[in-house]
């Protein structure tokens, strides 16, 4: 069920011309004829494709031929250091699920170690900055000492409230071993013994993946805390578009939305997935947009003109969040103490320049939150 055009087309006018552009091009599949861009115009849409990691994909899109010569070679560079990238990635990923297994630790493939790979048509088209990998709770420290036999996690710090363990460097690919898909004081997690009953394994491999509708879900809530923090991407959206065009009638947003609401996650999912129905109309993920939703998706696109990945001014509402949902006096005072100090020489420290700087700028997350 969709809302109607006007109402998609009034949410657009917050695009630009050449945003839209490449929104049409890559999320709608829309035939476009038009003029060759300026120098200008197609930098600016080299750029954007960059910024929201679409650049790969504009580069193997047909319609790429509207840029300049100088801006189709960046989006090429792009697309070949993801290539590349993303290949020793791929080799890595396998390496590590391969000697989990030996010790008889499942491996479940999170995000872009599982999406790039397997369900993108080009490994490239998806960038990709680590490797996320989710074992059965309790094994992730003996995980952990697998790929680190040097090394001693008891020495490090490690925050039971987080969802993975420290990372930690593998054959120069950077590793995230989690125990969780979210933070467990976060009002919005998932209920992690149904994921592991749903898992479905990777044909030839030593490894699993998140059930296709659930996945859709994890995916919904992991873009919507990113833009709690303030960073968002029109690539992470895409990830939906290439799940749906990978597993067809696997996915059904009837069975999405009656999953999400016994999990109680339906809100954050609603959000996410009125967003990718102004990016791609009709979709079959697409639903109905509320005023108040409308609203949120407004802010989400100004956002969107500015975003790289994090900005410090927005995290502090998701850890405001974190504190009040954690359980218990105790371990509310250990989580303000986590936040306060500062690893040294692998002890927790105090750090007054720390405590300073971080009520300066609560204090003027909550001026601004106040004050509109």
């Amino acid at each position: 069920m969709t809302k109607s055009t006007s109402q998609i087309s009034k949410l657009e006018a917050l695009f630009t011309y050449e945003d839209l552009w490449v929104i049409n091009v890559l999320f709608r599949n829309i035939n476009i004829e038009t003029d060759f861009f300026s120098d200008e115009a197609s930098q600016y849409i080299c750029n954007f494709c960059k910024r929201n990691g679409l650049a790969s994909l504009m580069y193997r899109n047909k319609f790429s031929d509207y840029l300049t010569a100088r801006s189709k070679l960046e989006l090429r560079k792009e697309y070949l250091f993801n290539l590349g990238r993303n290949t020793a990635f791929q080799l890595v990923a396998e390496e590590i699920v391969n000697l989990l297994h030996e010790y008889q630790i499942p491996s479940i493939l999170l995000k872009g170690s599982f999406l790039a790979p397997y369900v993108y048509k080009d490994v490239a088209y998806r960038p990709m900055s680590d490797i996320d990998i989710l074992v059965p709770p309790g094994q992730e420290h003996k995980a952990w000492q697998i790929l680190n036999p040097d090394g001693d996690i008891s020495q490090l710090f490690d925050d039971p409230t987080g969802h993975h363990v420290p990372s930690f460097i593998f054959r120069g690919c950077s590793i995230e071993i989690h125990r969780n898909l979210f933070p467990v004081n976060l009002k919005y997690t998932l209920p992690l013994d149904e994921i592991l009953e749903n898992t479905l394994p990777i044909a030839g491999k030593h490894a699993s993946t998140i059930d296709p509708q659930q996945m859709v879900i994890y995916l919904a809530i992991h873009i919507y805390y990113s833009y709690r923090r303030g960073g968002i991407r029109l690539g992470w959206f895409y990830d939906f578009s290439a799940l749906v065009q990978h597993c067809g009638n696997q996915i059904s947003i009837n069975d999405i939305e009656t999953i999400a609401k016994k999990w109680k996650v339906w809100e954050p999912v609603k959000l996410m997935l009125s967003f990718y129905t102004i990016l791609a109309p009709g979709n079959s993920l697409s639903i109905s947009i509320s005023k108040e939703t409308e609203k949120e998706i407004e802010a989400i696109i100004l956002l969107l003109q500015t975003s790289e990945n994090s900005k410090n001014e927005y995290s502090y509402g998701v850890t405001i969040e974190r504190f009040f949902h954690t359980k218990g006096f105790r371990n509310k005072c250990n989580f303000i103490w986590n936040i306060l100090t500062v690893q040294k020489n692998q002890r927790k420290k105090l750090s007054f320049y720390r405590v300073w700087y971080l009520l300066k700028n609560t204090g003027r997350y909550l001026m601004k939150r106040i004050l509109g």
